[in-house]
């Protein structure tokens, strides 16, 4: 009864939010309490009408992608609230046989488009090696303003800290070196305790069987490198149209086979904690934290199934929708086909030890930490 309109019962059910306050028939405070209670997906498809499902000729279907989704707890950084607090989270234990791996993409400021910036992405992405296989878990993701230079420097040290983190793999392209070099600086971290943080800076590993650049171009960054014990855990990756269809034919493999494990939705791990006193006793804020890394990896969802396939002279290509992007797709990719480079060094590893030819070698020595 409250329409004002033919037209405003088509609004409502047909088009965005914003077109329903013109109309009278919600409020700012509505649109409001909707952003801070709704996850983003829900908010992307319910209340600002954009498609949410698999593109046809999708290379990465909705049922393959979201069966990978099975992990339930997420990494949690620590928060200056965990600091002052004197506290830190409760995350799983690193094992011995597991490797962890930040990996980034780099935004820069943009000058053209809607948005004044686009957004750099890192993900925290841990692998597991059991009988000649290592399992990768994509524990955690954030985002970032492409334009916060700094702040995204000292993120990446914050959250390799955190996550004891044995590789960074990163996007290398144009300002990627020069986010290389600065990387490779000694940092004190203005607010963590300076006898537990860890100063130094990171570098080129130079194990030349685990990187995918040439040995000249990683002698090159090594070479540019400030701090003079910076530690060797840098792969750059400069992509060509080869790279880009061998990464994502393994990416596929690797979801189709069960090698890729995601976090669940944000609306299931809200819905198991319900009922728990420890999420129950969480401020909205506190549960905004908590939500996030599920909400990313939702969003990651919509990427990959949202990417339409093309061959073009034998090689894969794919693109993204004319509004969309694929910016945290393209970096678990990138770690996948790192993790396939580890996987093989340790089961030539493996293979030789049997042979008896590297009995006196530890791990650590092969892979030059």
């Amino acid at each position: 009864q409250s329409f004002k309109s033919v037209g405003a019962v088509y609004d409502f059910f047909m088009c965005d939010v914003y077109t329903s306050i013109a109309n009278g028939l919600k409020t700012r405070k509505d649109w409001e309490k909707i952003q801070q209670t709704a996850n983003e997906i829900d908010i992307r498809a319910e209340y600002l009408n954009e498609v949410i499902g698999e593109v046809e000729n999708a290379y990465f279907p909705l049922e393959l992608v979201s069966d990978c989704q099975s992990i339930r707890n997420a990494f949690r950084p620590t928060r200056d609230s965990d600091i002052s607090k004197g506290k830190a989270p409760k995350n799983k234990d690193k094992k011995s046989n597991e490797y962890r791996v930040i990996g980034v993409d780099f935004a820069f400021a943009s000058t053209t488009g809607a948005e004044d910036n686009d957004n750099t992405v890192i993900e925290c992405v841990s692998g597991v090696y059991y009988d000649g296989e290592i399992i990768r878990h994509l524990d955690y993701c954030e985002t970032l303003a492409g334009s916060k230079s700094e702040q995204t420097l000292k993120r990446i040290r914050e959250l390799a800290e955190d996550y004891q983190a044995d590789f960074i793999v990163l996007d290398g392209r144009s300002g990627g070196e020069t986010y290389m070099t600065n990387l490779s600086k000694l940092y004190e971290h203005p607010t963590r305790n300076s006898a537990k943080w860890d100063k130094h800076g990171y570098t080129t590993l130079l194990d030349m069987s685990l990187q995918f650049c040439t040995e000249a171009k990683i002698n090159e960054i090594y070479g540019r490198k400030i701090d003079p014990d910076a530690k060797q855990m840098i792969i750059p990756v400069i992509a060509n149209i080869d790279f880009n269809s061998n990464m994502w034919i393994s990416l596929h493999q690797a979801m189709q086979s069960g090698k890729i494990k995601m976090l669940i939705d944000s609306s299931k791990m809200e819905f198991e904690r319900a009922e728990s006193k420890d999420w129950l006793q969480l401020s909205s804020e506190e549960r905004m934290f908590e939500k996030l890394p599920y909400v990313q990896t939702e969003l990651m969802v919509v990427e990959a199934i949202n990417l339409r396939q093309e061959i073009r002279d034998g090689r894969i290509k794919l693109t993204e929708p004319r509004t969309g992007t694929k910016d945290r797709i393209v970096v678990l990719a990138y770690v996948n086909m790192f993790f396939d480079k580890l996987e093989e060094k340790l089961n030539r590893q493996n293979n030789r030890d049997v042979d008896g030819e590297w009995e006196d070698e530890s791990l650590a020595s092969l892979l030059w930490l």
